[in-house]
């Protein structure tokens, strides 16, 4: 089932990087957007209190963009995105300390696999965001311009972690930082387009999620993942879709350098009508 959903989501993303990368238009914040509310669950009195969100595009960038009228997909996508951004930053510093030898690993492991590499699976995760949102505007220009610019960014940042691997290959940790740093801003653009409600929210899971791994063994168990004070949608988005899938499966971790691995043996209940919701608004 997972190496099933795995393919699918390569597919868009090989697609969008074979072909030559969008024009990125950048426009003067001025529409809204209306949102999708994919999942509705009450949080528990519990739930962890939030986590302030990280920087998402570069404190140079231009402003937000004028966006288009659309309703968007699950938050739960923007999850790989995240952690991708993440370890591309972290990669950085290390890259611009010298030869960058854990970010040389990293890449490694995050490219390993030809077309069925983690970098294909979680950057196919953006374009599979890109891709499902359901625009009604009727500026057929301004929603061109939009689809355009979300895929161009995660397009524009995957052919920066390319560069970023050559310079480590020939040493030149200092050209692989700036690289890294470049794949970044182009997230960022792809971030500059997401509402930052979502992008906190999905951040604040990650957060949370992290820290119920309270043993530091770098499994969360079922004792640890049920006694952490998750709110019952991220327990959710961590046991169901995309996110789930990346959280079961040690390689997809470890190519975004991530120090936890999710092995419960009792996934939380789900109503069949909250699974029919969480599946339609991820894919």
């Amino acid at each position: 089932m997972q190496s099933m959903l795995r393919v699918a989501l390569l597919l868009p993303a090989c697609h969008a990087l074979r072909r030559t990368a969008p024009v990125i238009s950048r426009r003067t914040f001025a529409g809204g957007v209306a949102i999708a509310a994919p999942l509705v669950v009450a949080a528990p009195a519990s739930a962890a209190p939030a986590v302030k969100a990280g920087p998402t595009v570069d404190a140079a960038a231009p402003p937000r963009p004028e966006l288009p009228s659309a309703k968007l997909p699950s938050w739960t996508l923007l999850i790989p995105m995240i952690e991708v951004d993440d370890a591309v930053n972290a990669w950085a510093d290390d890259a611009r300390k010298g030869f960058g030898l854990s970010a040389k690993a990293g890449l490694e492991a995050l490219n390993k696999g030809g077309l069925l590499s983690a970098k294909n699976f979680y950057l196919g995760v953006g374009t599979k965001y890109a891709t499902s949102i359901a625009y009604d505007d009727l500026d057929k220009k301004l929603v061109e311009d939009d689809k355009n610019a979300r895929i161009g960014a995660v397009v524009f940042g995957g052919q920066a972690i390319d560069a970023a691997r050559k310079a480590l290959k020939a040493d030149d940790g200092l050209a692989a930082a700036d690289a890294l740093r470049t794949a970044s801003k182009r997230f960022g653009d792809f971030f500059a387009r997401v509402p930052a409600a979502d992008v906190a929210k999905a951040r604040n899971a990650v957060a949370h999620l992290k820290a119920a791994d309270s043993s530091k063994d770098g499994v969360i168990d079922d004792a640890e993942f049920y006694k952490a004070p998750l709110s019952d949608e991220e327990r959710l988005a961590a046991t169901w879709g995309v996110w789930g899938t990346t959280l079961y499966s040690a390689d997809l971790r470890a190519a975004v350098g991530s120090q936890f691995v999710l092995q419960i043996k009792k996934p939380p209940d789900v109503p069949e009508e909250l699974k029919k919701v969480i599946a339609s608004s991820e894919f």
